[in-house]
């Protein structure tokens, strides 16, 4: 039986960025798509008031830091050499954090979208619970693409440039 090689410090962050950025997309998606909101400010009025104000937020940047985490991991998989992968992905994941705001932003303008260019969300106060959960929760999935897309131009980008700079310091050490 081989012994197991340990799992560089990136897989590691990823995963946990990961499962937290699952977590906090599922819980605020379900608590805006049937207004559990009120349920916590009936319990805790301080927490409940700022999770009111933040849980639309949060389920936006969960959901694209999500789609970058995912897009980042496939990424990562599809380079051979183990110390460009786990440059590549490193670099990657601190340029996604500084543009996750703006990208969040774009994300969700785009996910507004509906099939015709319209803005879908206009009906939305007047849909049952069950029609906001799954509405907001096509909502998350729409981001989450979107960050997907982003996340990929982003690995792709510093990739590049940490396989150029590789092959520049090959070129020099020659």
């Amino acid at each position: 039986m081989k012994p197991r090689r340990p799992r560089p410090a990136y897989r590691r962050w990823m995963r946990w960025l990961t499962v937290i950025a699952v977590s906090v997309g599922v819980i605020s998606t379900l608590s805006y798509g049937s207004g559990a909101h009120l349920v916590v400010r009936y319990l805790d009025p301080p927490f409940g008031r700022w999770w009111n104000e933040h849980e639309f937020a949060l389920m936006i940047f969960s959901a694209c830091a999500l789609g970058m985490l995912t897009a980042i991991r496939f990424g990562a998989r599809l380079l051979d050499d183990a110390v460009a992968r786990g440059r590549s992905a490193s670099i990657s994941i601190i340029v996604g954090a500084v543009l996750l705001v703006p990208l969040a932003r774009l994300s969700a303008a785009l996910a507004r979208l509906g099939w015709s260019g319209a803005d879908t969300f206009d009906t939305y106060a007047m849909d049952s619970i069950v029609d906001k959960v799954l509405i907001a929760g096509v909502y998350f999935l729409k981001i989450a693409c979107f960050g997907l897309i982003a996340g990929l131009a982003i690995f792709a980008a510093v990739a590049m440039a940490a396989s150029r700079g590789a092959a520049a310091q090959r070129q020099l050490e020659k």
